[in-house]
């Protein structure tokens, strides 16, 4: 595989053109016909929207100082400019003494709602290492790391068969109109990629407690598949109460984020497409993401703070866009190309369908009838990751203590794919990607000199 550094070979590829806002770029090529038609039209558009709001007309979501979104914004924007500002949030939730942290805002034990909720905790956690990987800041690092260790020491001593336990019948995370409680399968596999994230942290800087750390991944792993894993229904469920009685509602998302995270294997993937196929027309009747839930939430497991239970909305019986990232990001792990990038392409189109690309700006429905509380594209800057897919999946390009990687995974058919403002520690760069195989990485601040020239 061939890679140029610091290219100004890109004068003379066939790359698009460059815009002052262009983010990703994506052609298919007809070697036929030589002809190239673009691919995912429309992403970049989306992107200025969701991810980085920097369009002109749409209002989108940049982030948002809240400690539940912290991981979200991190996996949006850790390899941006625009990560200063999310990253100064971080050092400002407040961590207390036990080692449980602000639930909301900066220090809040609790939710407006009421009660307090704890997927904040690996949150925390997670998006620390994803801005640290990205950016190298060091003092970043050192600011956080002892309240890291405070915060994944806490949820360890609050376990129970391995597992993190929250009270009941208190919503324990985000979605707080879910009695999800005591073990929580959404919290615990987010706390399974904490316990990882923190013992590559304790390999890189000679901590002590690596060896630990990863001893208790591995027995992680297995107590989290023991708990949560339903042979029969081929998926794994949402929660197990105080009382042992286990709670299911068919949720894909569960499902798709563990597989994500690592924590399944081949069979399960196998059974839990498997299960998501059998019912695809109805699972994805939003086209953007599969809905939250298969099943009707009970009354009993509904927290009526903002209402009784009723249908069609996202977090019984309707979607929220986010969910999209986990779900091609599994995809492309275990079934293929093809079908992730499928999925990509519908959820595009889906959004380039709407006249408001799904917004609910000034409107209160969408132009397919759909209801701000029913598809949650307006929740906040969490959505923004579903088309993210694009550079860390396909595009293949990724970090970690080690440096920054990139593994190509070009779908068939495509010729190119681009990104361009790739912030990696400190340095902008754009990776252009060919489906012969060639690499080229350049440094934006040469090209856009070089690019002057030639006005």
């Amino acid at each position: 595989m061939k890679i140029l550094l610091l290219s100004i070979f890109l004068l003379a590829c066939s790359c698009p053109p460059k815009e002052h806002n262009q983010y990703f770029s994506c052609l298919y090529y007809l070697t036929n016909e030589d002809k190239v038609f673009i691919c995912l039209p429309g992403l970049n558009e989306l992107w200025l929207i969701y991810g980085v709001d920097e369009h002109p007309t749409i209002n989108g979501y940049l982030y948002t100082p809240n400690p539940a979104w912290a991981e979200w914004d991190s996996i949006k924007l850790a390899w941006t400019s625009y990560r200063d500002v999310p990253m100064e949030h971080l050092t400002k939730y407040t961590v207390y003494n036990s080692g449980f942290a602000s639930s909301w805002g900066f220090d809040s034990p609790t939710w407006p709602s009421g009660g307090a909720h704890y997927d904040q905790l690996p949150r925390i956690i997670n998006a620390t290492y994803n801005y640290f990987v990205w950016s190298g800041d060091f003092d970043f690092l050192h600011d956080m790391y002892p309240k890291l260790k405070l915060i994944l020491d806490y949820m360890i001593s609050h376990s129970e068969d391995g597992l993190f336990v929250t009270p009941c019948p208190s919503p324990s995370n985000y979605m707080d109109q879910i009695r999800f409680c005591h073990k929580d399968a959404w919290i615990n596999a987010a706390l399974y990629t904490s316990i990882k994230n923190m013992a590559e942290i304790e390999e890189f800087i000679g901590g002590n407690d690596s060896t630990y750390y990863r001893k208790l991944e591995k027995q992680f792993h297995e107590d989290y598949n023991e708990a949560f894993w339903d042979q029969y229904t081929g998926r794994y469920i949402g929660w197990i109460n105080s009382d042992g009685a286990r709670h299911d509602y068919g949720f894909p998302f569960i499902s798709l984020e563990a597989l994500y995270r690592g924590l399944g294997d081949y069979y399960k993937a196998y059974r839990i497409f498997y299960w998501i196929e059998s019912n695809e027309r109805y699972l994805y009747y939003y086209k953007i993401a599969p809905r939250t839930n298969m099943n009707t939430i009970n009354e009993k497991d509904w927290d009526d703070w903002s209402g009784p239970v009723r249908p069609r909305m996202f977090q019984n019986g309707g979607t929220l866009m986010w969910f999209a990232y986990y779900d091609i990001m599994a995809r492309l792990k275990y079934t293929s190309k093809k079908d992730a990038f499928e999925k990509l392409i519908m959820l595009v189109k889906r959004l380039n369908s709407d006249s408001e690309k799904l917004t609910f700006n000034n409107r209160n429905y969408t132009d397919f009838g759909e209801s701000i509380t029913e598809i949650g594209t307006n929740q906040g800057p969490e959505n923004g990751i579903a088309l993210l897919p694009f550079l860390y999946g396909f595009m293949g390009i990724t970090a970690d203590t080690s440096g920054i990687h990139i593994k190509p995974n070009l779908p068939k058919g495509v010729g190119y794919m681009g990104a361009r403002k790739i912030n990696y520690m400190g340095e902008e760069l754009s990776v252009h990607l060919f489906a012969e195989g060639e690499i080229v990485i350049s440094m934006e601040s040469i090209v856009e000199n070089v690019m002057e020239l030639f006005k």
